[in-house]
Parts: structure tokens; C-alpha cells; sequence
């Protein structure tokens, strides 16, 4: 901003007053020398002398009543030409869109629909367009479109988010979605705008998802009262301190010093203050408070100077919108202005905004993109003590670089007291920075899942996709098994049982389900009937000690045959033997080590899991120890084989799945041989807990060694390790089980999480002293195929 501090310095203001020193001319409140005077207000004329140059228009993008208007564009210096199809689509159904409208592009690569789908929901409002290369992109139909691999980055992810479940709290409309594409458009032209449009997109896509400014966007339009405006999501100013060298020319005297771009967070919610300045002078300085809606040019205390106490009068002029908003605007206007500080001083004053598209500017050693903002200062001052009246007329430019801030500056003042016309310009260019402009990486946007909870006292809980119901073990009202709807979980049925239940499983047809009993005995289930087929007690040990039921895995390919890890109750279940039982009748109890040893040759193996894989007679297990093993075991005629062995590591697989074994940590194993295939990332974030969603998809939770509650989880695709989103389950506090319990952990401490099918889970959480849980849970992801 032009400040007595700055404008004395560079000799723009040679006023009357004190301060700059320098002489008025004479005059009488009547006829002042330097202009005229309007009922006691001073108007500022100009002369041929006296005048800023003409300034080109930006182009106009204000949008017709009932018209859809844009520009198609594949790269960032180009637009596609004449000929291309847009449409303006009704996409309540995505998968099968109605066309509402269309036009073609002319020369330019705009287009003009004459319809404007008013009646279709913002979100469900779209704008396609085929490419000539066969790529086709789409748009938030804006009124004014930019159709670019932009927009079809911030479409394709607010449209999965959408079916995620995000938003439900607010109704996006269609200036949000709007800024949105039009702020990733910036950051588009700036970083992959010279790529191919499927290029450009998968970069902008990937770097979108950390991006942190478009994450905490997405954060704000998810609130049911959203803050007004994108964000600064293109990074049009610095979120963090940044540097570098820059090249100054004012008055032809050549300046050399370091730019700076320093921000720091305000008291005021979405608020930062911020400066920019360089060293050599501070006629290139600026105050910026950056909000939600844009940055505002900022001005100081007033001093006894009335250009300055003018400045100030004015306040805060709004510089940079998020969105950007291209055009021409009188930001403030007064023909007769009182200074409140300067009572003797009269005051005209016209401040004018021009908005320029992105363009080429020469910045930070090469050609970068950049935003022109120019600000035009139409300013008088009259004295009514001494009829003397100064003019100002001032031409500030500055460019903002997505990811370089601002890059450029250029200043042109003309001031007229006395008679005489003082004239200054000069240039900054910002010739590197250093710095990062953005906040560290922040965390993927997270979809919802839903959480349906009770505070309900159990053992344990699986699912059966096949029969759409969850089976729970109750032993504090009784011993049940209660069957219950997924989605309310409400009982439906339930089945006595002559024990307290510890383990269930249910068979892949769900058709039959297995209970170990707290009196080593194990019943089968007919879940059509709901009625016990058979009981079977487990045998004992070499001592005649009984057995407990600790783990159950149904086989995959025979449902009378059931796995069994059984355990010592007077040893707080420590691992006894592995067992196999069809139609209650014990197979196979011999490891295969040892034989004859306590535990029939397991206890070398120190069993904790159990479960059958993909392939016949096949099963795995892992051990309790730390570091953890994992065996593959094989059913030979007489006795277990030990296929492959995994053995003192931090991190095993467990469940098997088309020739591959997935660990908590994301790991990937040969099924056959339990070596590593390769890793699943989502950097700079490790994973643990992970667990097969399907067929293809995988869910982990996000780690950082800190916690986060409630817990961060993504969905994966395993074949190619696709990120296919992230999560935040959504949960009341399911505590009302157990006293003592932390109140803030949502009901999701000591979490145990299975799959029910790709879209559930099935969850006990909230561990008791006797080895039960006191909270059930089913997840759902939203945006999941069930």
C-alpha cells in the first residue's frame, strides 16, 4: 500500500504537511491549483500529464441468465479450438446422465448452452465435453466454466466423496463447487498443465489427496455451516514462512534483496496474518490478512500525513478472492470523505480491482503461471485550513504464482501538489524462493463410515455375509447366542445354550455355526432351524486335564469339519493343541512335532490364530509370541505337515486369499511360501490393522505413532494398491456397558474388527476383566459395492 513511510522515501508525495518536508503551492479553498472543488470536496482531474495509462479490460465472465458459458481447455496455454461437444448433463444418476443441453466450441474453445439446468441440484449439475484425443472431462456447471483436467479432478473426487458419505451435513452449491474447481484449476496450470489430460489428472489426483489446503476445504464444506469461500487451495500465499533472492528496479536505481513471505495464524478463526517485503525497499511491502474468502490488503496506523490517514480511513480492500473472481470492480468510492483523524483535511478517494486469468509472467528464473491483480488509487486530499490540495494517482500490480505467492510487483505513482507532478515506478521480481508454501502433508479427506453400536455385553461376534446376520456370544444374561440384524442390530432370534459361549464360527454358506462352551464342549448349529445339531467334548490332555475352546475356523469346502485351538482355562488359556472334528468325531489331534509330548506335539507352536485357506486341507495359524510366527499347515493322511514357515518378525499375515496372505501392516506374502510379494503404501503414513474388504479391496487403519480418535482408515485396491479412500467411522459413545470406561474413546477402545463382507464389519470393543467386550458394533463404508 502506498504509506507516507514508503512514498516520501520514493518522492511520490510531495505534500504540504510535515512529515516528507517539501513545499505546497499557494491556493485558496476556492481555486485550488491541482484540481477543482466540490461544495468544499476536492475532485481530482487529470490532464494529459496527469493520467495512468489505459488499462486492458480483463475478459468478461459473468454468466447469462438461463445460459451455461465456459471454455474448454486440454492444456494450460491452449484451448481446444472450435468444433468440441459440451453438454450440460442432469447426473442424479451417474451412471446414466441426461442431457439437458449442448453446444460446440467456437475458435476461442468457448461455448454458450442456452439452458442452465437450474432445476437439477448443484452437486447432480454437470458439464461434459469429448476431446479430440478421446478424453472426455467434465465440470461442476458453474454458470462460467473452465472445463480442464481441473475440473474433472474435482468432479470425479467430490462425486466419490458424495458416495462416500460425505457432505450429507450441507447441501454444496454451486458457487462452492465452482471455487473448488476453479482454485485446483490454478494448481492445475501451475504444476501439470502441460500434460496430457489423463496424465494431468492422475498427478492432480494424487496430489490432491495430502494436499492440505484442499483436505481442510473439503473439511469446511462437510460442517452443516460452512465458512464462506475455497481457501487458498491453489496456494496463491505462503502457509509457511518462505524466502528468497529477488531482483528490484525503482526509479531506474537497481535494488537487490530478499523477498519474504511471512505468515503467522490470528486469534480469528480461518485467519492468518501476513507480510510481504523485501529488504531493499518497502515500497514493495505489503500487509495481507488471509480469511476463507480471499486475502485483504491491509494498512496501518494513521499518522498526521492525509494521504496516509486517507489510506487508512479507507481499511482493508479485499486484493484476492477464493475464488478467484476475474473482472473489473470499484472496491471503494467517496467523493467526500470527512478524515476522522484529520478533521481540517477533505477527501475524495476511488480504489479499482482488475482481475486477470492465469497467465505467463517472468518470475523465480523462467516463466512461471500467474494471477494479475492491479490496483488503481484515484486519490485527493484538500486542505480547507489553506485551500491546498494534493492528487494521487497510483497503479499497483502484483502477480500471485500457485505455489510461489507472490512473484511479482510493479508500482507507478503520480502525485500533483503545488503545481508540480512527481512521477515513480519501479519493478520487483522474485528471482527463487525457498520454503515450503504449504503446510505439511495433511491426511486424506475422510468418507463416513456408519457405526451402528450397543452397549451389550459379549465374548465374541461374527458375521455371515450369506445369511445378512451377526451371531453374538452372551454370557452375562444368560448363556445365548443371539442372531442379529447388521443394520439395527436388533434380535431376531436367538438359542439357549447349556454353557457360557467363548468362540464362534460360522460356515462360508451360513449354514452352520460352531460354538466352543466354557465346559470343553463344542456345538454345532443348524442356523436355518436355529436348533443344536450335535454336542461334541473335546478330549484332554495327556494329564486328563480338560481342554477350552479358544478359536473355531469352519472348513471352506466341508461344513461338518471345524477347526479347533484348544487351550489350558488353568492357565489363563494358554495354547494346548490344534484339533480337527467332523461330524463331532476328532480327525486329527498330532502336531507335527513331538507327538507325544503334553499338548500332542503343539506346544512348540504356542497356536493363538487358526483359520482354513483357499485351498483344500490346507490351514494357517500364528503363534502368541512377540516377535510373532505363522505357519502353513497341511493335512496329510496321518498327520500335519508343515507346508511353509515365517518365523521371529514383527509383522505376520494371517488371513489367505487368492495366493496371497495380507499382514496388519500392509505387507503382501506368498500364500505357498510366505515370502514378501511387495508393500502397500499411502506415504508418509504407515498402516496397521489391515484386513481384506472383498475380493480386491483391503482396509487399514492410518498410523503416524500417534493415535487419532476417533481411528483413520483407508480402502485399498490390493491388486495395484489403488487408493480408493478414506474413512472416520462416526459413532454415539458405546460405553453404557462397563463403568469405568474412557468417555472419550467413542466405544472404539481395545477395538477387535473382522469383515463381514466388503462393505461391514463386524467390531467388539471396550475389553472386560473377563475376557468378554462390552460394546458391539457393525461398520458400513459408505460408496463400497456390498
Amino acid at each position: 500500500m502506498w504509506r507516507i513511510t514508503s512514498a516520501c522515501a520514493l518522492g511520490l508525495l510531495a505534500l504540504v504537511v510535515g512529515g516528507c518536508g517539501g513545499g505546497g503551492g499557494g491556493g485558496t479553498p476556492d481555486n485550488p491549483p491541482d484540481g477543482g472543488t466540490q461544495n468544499g470536496y476536492p475532485v481530482l482531474v487529470t490532464t494529459a500529464d496527469f493520467q495512468l495509462p489505459a488499462a486492458v479490460s480483463p475478459p468478461s465472465r459473468a454468466p447469462m441468465a438461463g445460459h451455461q458459458m465456459g471454455q474448454v481447455r486440454a492444456n494450460a496455454s491452449a484451448t481446444v479450438g472450435a468444433g468440441v461437444l459440451v453438454e450440460l448433463l442432469d447426473a442424479r444418476n451417474p451412471a446414466a446422465p441426461v442431457v439437458l443441453g449442448s453446444a460446440r466450441t467456437g475458435a476461442d474453445g468457448r461455448f454458450d448452452i442456452a439452458a442452465d439446468g437450474s432445476s437439477v441440484p448443484a452437486p447432480s449439475r454437470w458439464l461434459r465435453a469429448q476431446l479430440s484425443s478421446g478424453d472426455v472431462i467434465r465440470a461442476f456447471a458453474a454458470g462460467w466454466t473452465d472445463l480442464t483436467p481441473a475440473s474433472e479432478s474435482a468432479l470425479s473426487e467430490v462425486a466419490r466423496l458424495r458416495l462416500a458419505g460425505a457432505f450429507t451435513a450441507h447441501t454444496l452449491t454451486r458457487d462452492e463447487l465452482g471455487g473448488l474447481q476453479d482454485q485446483v484449476g490454478l494448481l492445475w496450470e501451475s504444476r501439470f498443465g502441460s500434460l496430457a489430460p489423463a496424465a494431468a489428472r492422475s498427478s492432480l489426483l494424487s496430489f490432491l489427496r495430502y494436499h492440505e489446503p484442499w483436505n481442510s476445504q473439503l473439511d469446511n464444506l462437510a460442517l452443516a455451516k460452512p465458512e464462506a469461500g475455497t481457501g487458498d487451495i491453489s496456494g496463491l500465499f505462503p502457509r509457511n514462512p518462505t524466502n528468497g533472492q529477488a531482483t528490484a528496479v525503482l526509479d531506474g536505481r537497481n535494488l537487490v534483496g530478499q523477498i519474504t513471505h511471512d505468515c503467522h495464524d490470528r486469534l480469528q478463526p480461518g485467519s492468518r496474518s501476513c507480510g510481504v517485503g523485501n529488504t531493499a525497499n518497502a515500497a514493495f511491502s505489503d500487509s495481507l490478512q488471509r480469511y476463507q474468502d480471499g486475502l485483504r490488503l491491509t494498512n496501518g496506523e494513521g499518522t498526521d500525513d492525509p494521504i496516509d490517514a486517507l489510506v487508512t480511513q479507507i481499511g482493508e480492500l479485499p486484493l484476492v478472492d477464493f475464488p478467484l473472481t476475474v473482472g473489473t470492480k470499484v472496491l471503494f468510492e467517496n467523493a467526500k470523505i470527512n478524515l476522522t483523524t484529520l478533521p481540517q483535511y477533505h477527501a475524495s478517494a476511488k480504489v479499482t480491482r482488475r482481475v486477470y486469468p492465469s497467465a505467463a509472467v517472468t518470475a523465480l528464473s523462467k516463466t512461471v503461471r500467474a494471477v494479475q491483480v492491479d490496483l488503481d488509487y484515484e486519490l485527493a486530499v484538500l486542505d480547507t485550513s489553506t485551500g491546498v490540495q494534493t492528487d494521487v494517482l497510483a497503479r499497483e500490480r502484483r502477480w500471485f504464482a500457485p505455489s510461489g505467492g507472490r512473484v511479482r510487483s510493479e508500482l507507478l505513482g503520480l502525485v500533483r501538489s503545488g503545481g508540480k507532478i512527481v512521477r515513480s515506478e519501479g519493478f520487483l521480481r522474485a528471482d527463487s524462493l525457498s520454503g515450503d508454501i504449504f503446510k505439511p502433508q495433511g491426511l486424506p479427506f475422510a468418507g463416513v463410515i456408519d457405526v451402528v453400536s450397543l452397549p451389550l455385553r459379549h465374548r465374541h461376534a461374527v458375521g455371515s455375509a450369506a445369511r445378512n446376520r451377526v451371531y453374538v456370544a452372551v454370557d452375562s444374561d444368560g448363556n445365548k447366542l443371539l442372531e442379529m440384524n447388521p443394520d439395527s442390530l436388533a434380535i431376531s432370534r436367538q438359542l439357549a445354550l447349556a454353557a457360557a459361549p467363548t468362540r464362534l464360527a460360522v460356515s462360508q454358506d451360513g449354514t452352520r455355526l460352531y460354538a466352543g462352551l466354557a465346559n470343553s464342549t463344542l456345538v454345532e448349529v443348524n442356523l436355518g432351524t436355529m436348533t443344536v445339531l450335535r454336542t461334541t467334548t473335546l478330549i484332554r490332555d495327556r494329564n486328563n486335564d480338560a481342554y477350552e475352546v479358544y478359536d473355531l475356523a469352519v472348513d471352506p469346502f466341508d461344513n461338518d469339519r471345524v477347526l479347533v485351538r484348544a487351550g489350558d482355562p488353568t492357565s489363563f488359556g494358554a495354547p494346548g493343541p490344534v484339533l480337527i472334528y467332523r461330524a463331532g468325531v476328532l480327525e486329527m489331534r498330532d502336531g507335527p512335532n513331538n507327538p507325544t509330548s503334553l499338548h500332542y506335539g503343539w506346544d512348540a507352536y504356542s497356536t493363538d490364530r487358526i483359520l482354513w485357506t483357499s485351498t483344500r486341507d490346507e490351514f494357517m495359524l500364528k503363534t502368541a509370541t512377540s516377535p510373532e510366527n505363522m505357519y502353513r499347515m497341511g493335512l496329510g493322511a496321518t498327520s500335519v505337515v508343515e507346508r511353509a514357515a515365517l518365523e521371529r518378525v514383527d509383522d505376520v499375515g494371517f488371513e489367505e486369499q487368492d495366493g496371497l496372505v495380507l499382514t496388519d501392516r500392509g505387507r503382501l506374502l506368498s500364500a505357498a511360501t510366505l515370502v514378501s510379494q511387495g508393500q502397500l503404501d499411502i506415504s508418509p503414513w504407515s498402516l496397521q490393522g489391515c484386513r481384506r474388504q472383498g475380493s480386491t479391496g483391503v482396509f487399514c487403519e492410518l498410523f503416524s505413532g500417534l493415535s487419532y480418535e476417533p481411528p483413520y482408515y483407508v480402502h485399498l485396491n490390493l491388486t495395484d494398491g489403488a487408493y480408493l479412500g478414506a474413512y472416520r467411522p462416526v459413532i454415539k459413545q458405546a460405553v453404557n456397558g462397563c463403568s469405568g470406561t474412557d468417555s472419550d474413546a467413542l466405544g472404539l477402545n481395545d477395538l477387535r474388527l473382522e469383515a463381514m463382507d466388503r462393505a461391514r464389519s463386524v467390531g467388539s470393543a471396550i475389553a472386560t476383566s473377563s475376557g468378554g467386550y462390552c460394546a458391539l458394533h457393525v461398520w458400513t463404508l459408505h460408496g463400497v459395492a456390498r
